[in-house]
């Protein structure tokens, strides 16, 4: 190669190098672009009434022999059923939440182990969408031998917390908005887009009735039950675009 053919590539080499080098200057410049934002986050509250109940019925026997002793709660929980039953509640509204027998000890005053007997525990889940029923449900168990009624939940049902979860989430969007566009109006600032939204929590505060221990004699006057309201919060975080 002449010398004339070397200068030209080591001019060429050049421009090339200079082009490269200016595409990184321009692309590190972008990149290091501030944006500024406004970052605030959006609540939304409502509170309404259960649409679903579960009651806890317990049948509870003990006896000396482990065997008598289940034998005693099949029949006593047999007879609970068929009241819940007689009543409309159907068979699938009734599930076993748990079952256990164990051995209980018994000692004197001194210590002493006197004798030992078998308690089997059988907690029955009665599932309602009808609440009007709810007292009766537990008038019919006690009265049919169950020993306790361990807890009275209401709650929401799969299908009415995602309705209540989708309204209050756009509405915490709209709570979240409102707030970024008055920062940004008392700061002289316009809003010009979103940058990022992020879901929050969505928490369900929901009453708890708790009945205490005893059998048909704390029952003897129809049982009233009245739920409270539920209460259900959604949050949101938003970023927003300012110039």
């Amino acid at each position: 190669m002449d010398r004339a053919g070397a200068s030209n590539w080591t001019v060429a080499l050049l421009v090339v190098g200079l082009i490269a080098l200016s595409a990184i200057v321009a692309w590190r410049s972008l990149s290091t672009v501030t944006v500024s934002t406004i970052d605030v986050s959006g609540d939304a509250q409502t509170e309404l009434q259960p649409d679903k109940v579960d009651v806890l019925v317990t049948v509870e026997t003990e006896s000396s022999s482990a065997l008598d002793s289940q034998q005693q709660n099949a029949e006593l929980t047999n007879r609970v059923k068929g009241g819940l039953v007689t009543m409309g509640i159907n068979q699938s509204q009734i599930e076993t939440s748990s079952y256990y027998l164990q051995l209980v000890r018994h000692y004197d005053k001194e210590g002493n182990e006197m004798n030992v007997t078998y308690r089997t525990t059988h907690v029955l889940d009665v599932k309602l969408t009808d609440l009007s029923k709810t007292g009766g449900v537990i008038d019919i168990a006690v009265s049919m031998g169950a020993n306790r009624i361990d807890g009275v939940n209401f709650g929401l049902s799969d299908e009415k917390q995602k309705e209540v979860k989708s309204q209050l989430l756009l509405d915490a969007a709209a709570a979240a908005r409102q707030k970024a566009e008055s920062i940004a109006s008392k700061s002289g600032v316009k809003i010009t887009g979103v940058v990022r939204i992020n879901e929050g929590s969505v928490y369900v505060n929901v009453p708890r009735t708790y009945a205490t221990a005893g059998g048909a004699e704390m029952f003897k006057s129809d049982t009233s039950i009245t739920p409270g309201q539920i209460t259900v919060t959604a949050s949101i975080s938003a970023s927003y675009r300012i110039e």
